[in-house]
């Protein structure tokens, strides 16, 4: 209900470390609809409203890119009518560890990633250009 030996000018902000998106708790509270269960390290406390997280959720062009580690997916979510040509997985060495041609203009889609802990970027070719985001895998 209040802060304790805290300069007032501190903002607080909850993240989702599912979707990575940021929520301004400095002057409002935070309200989300769950599933019903137990949520033990999906959210955290922040003091940056956006931090330089590889996880955060991105809209650049209309899509929705986020890697779901409790179940080892990346999801990417189409929110505007994009064709996708293909998906590339590389990791921090520029090196391809997997793509994906097929079945990736569906509206949701989870691609299944199998690899070791790290950074990586996805690369997204659509007849647009190209959308990269950089991913963590933990």
């Amino acid at each position: 209900d209040a802060l304790e030996n805290v300069n007032e000018n501190t903002k607080l902000y909850i993240k989702d470390k599912l979707t990575g998106e940021t929520y301004d708790i400095t002057n409002q509270p935070f309200e989300t609809n769950l599933e019903a269960g137990n949520y033990t390290d999906r959210f955290v406390l922040a003091f940056q409203p956006k931090l330089l997280s590889i996880n955060e959720i991105t809209l650049n062009k209309g899509v929705k890119i986020y890697m779901n580690n409790s179940s080892s997916v990346l999801n990417i979510e189409k929110i505007a009518d994009i064709n996708i040509q293909s998906i590339i997985l590389y990791n921090y060495l520029g090196q391809v560890v997997n793509s994906w041609k097929s079945d990736v203009n569906n509206r949701y889609m989870y691609l299944p990633v199998n690899t070791s802990t790290g950074v990586y970027i996805v690369q997204l070719n659509t007849l647009n250009g190209t959308i990269n985001k950089k991913i963590i895998i933990e």
